[in-house]
């Protein structure tokens, strides 16, 4: 037993039990989080949106800086201090229901989710190269799909205990992964840029992070794909940040739950997700069986199709005038969304070098943060002044520019990584 979890395993397995586990621990602290903010922290409509926005903003503000750290120092520590403060957070949020140490709270997470982010998926990419990175991707999603079904279920229990419980018992979770990952997870595939052997300890410490930060700049710039991924990401974040806020307020306002059972809407909520997560298993499985992903066409061709199946069920569902066509829409909507981040996610790492990919992948996410700070509100503008329909429907047609973008790569010829000439390390 000892041997299994305390020695170094494959990271494509790695890879997947951290999907699978991570998911696990995620979904047991999200179904009760916003039931105990107010409920037993007592926060406010308007503390509530704040606790979202200081979470967003120190992730904003974080991606690039950590996304250096892991191209200079190592991906693999990066990953496991950024679960480490994950976990943290959520045990202590689950212990101190006190408003002040809520948003502290935010900042520790919001740096942690920095930390992992883009220094994940440039682990993966560096430690895996011969395997179609969509589809590991892809696999590793459908892993944390069902994960997420288990943590559900769990947090429910929990919650039933007390809310604090599976906000604590899944920050500890996470807590315990990354400490697993230490003897785990290996980094064979990455070297560090080396440091000049004469530079004081301010130039072999910083040197290298403002080259990498130069370089990833540069490597942007340079490429017309990366800035089209990129102004893909202000537009995906500015159309999800405005979903993620109004579809559960849109399915209360606007239809009368089925009365079956007498269930109030937190079970049918709960009956929704675990259906939407069952559909995006399966579609998940026939677009790894039957759709090609791997190359730069096929990437643009399958994210042209998907958005654009997003686009017509996130509209349908903000126009439905019945419970089961909106509920059909949501479903399609929600795998549509299951199925566009790793194909993206893959379709950016391949156009960034190794030493500088976790830069460029938190260039990516800090776009998506940007566009969900900026867009986001200007949508939930919409609904305050013409109603939830309209805000809906907003963020569906949002994505038309991104279809262009991807209808456009699509007919272009890119390399898979465009060389940039590594800036000298400063003594």
């Amino acid at each position: 037993m000892s041997r299994l979890f305390l020695s170094p395993m494959a990271p494509l397995r790695v890879f997947l039990v951290h999907e699978s586990m991570a998911s696990l621990f995620r979904s047991m602290v999200h179904v009760a989080f916003a039931i105990y903010l107010v409920r037993s922290v007592g926060l406010d409509p308007f503390q509530l949106v704040l606790v979202g926005t200081t979470l967003e903003l120190t992730y904003f503000l974080c991606q690039v800086p950590t996304g250096i750290v892991a191209d200079v120092y190592s991906r693999r520590w990066s990953v496991i201090v950024g679960l480490l403060l994950v976990g943290a957070g959520f045990v202590l949020l689950g212990l101190l229901p006190v408003v002040l140490a809520v948003f502290a709270i935010q900042i520790v997470c919001g740096v942690g989710e920095a930390f992992i982010d883009g220094a994940l998926q440039a682990w993966v990419a560096d430690e895996i190269p011969e395997a179609d990175l969509s589809r590991v991707l892809l696999r590793g999603g459908q892993f944390g799909t069902a994960g997420g079904v288990v943590g559900t279920i769990g947090g429910v229990g929990f919650g039933l205990l007390d809310l604090w419980m599976p906000i604590a018992a899944g920050g500890a979770g996470l807590v315990g992964l990354g400490l697993w990952l230490i003897p785990a997870m290996t980094e064979h595939g990455w070297t560090p840029p080396p440091r000049t052997a004469n530079a004081g300890w301010r130039g072999r410490a910083f040197a290298p992070m403002r080259g990498t930060l130069v370089d990833g700049w540069r490597l942007v710039r340079g490429s017309t794909l990366l800035v089209s991924l990129l102004a893909v990401g202000v537009i995906a974040g500015a159309s999800s940040e405005a979903w993620d806020r109004l579809w559960e307020a849109h399915l209360l306002a606007e239809f009368a739950f089925p009365s079956f059972g007498g269930w109030p809407p937190i079970v049918w909520f709960g009956i929704i997700g675990l259906v939407g997560s069952g559909i995006g298993f399966v579609g998940t499985e026939v677009v790894l069986r039957r759709v090609p992903t791997g190359g730069h066409h096929q990437a643009a061709r399958a994210l042209l199709a998907i958005t654009g199946v997003l686009l017509v069920a996130t509209v349908l569902f903000a126009v439905a005038g019945t419970f089961p066509l909106a509920l059909g829409a949501l479903w399609v909507s929600g795998l549509a969304r299951t199925l566009r981040g790793p194909i993206f996610d893959a379709w950016l790492n391949r156009h960034a070098e190794s030493r500088i990919r976790a830069t460029v992948l938190s260039l990516g996410s800090q776009a998506d943060a940007f566009g969900q700070m900026t867009g986001g509100p200007m949508i939930g503008g919409l609904g305050s002044l013409f109603g939830i329909r309209v805000a809906i429907a907003a963020t569906g047609l949002a994505l038309a520019p991104a279809m262009a973008l991807f209808a456009r790569l699509g007919r272009s010829d890119q390399p898979e990584v465009v060389p940039v000439r590594a800036t000298a390390a400063e003594s």
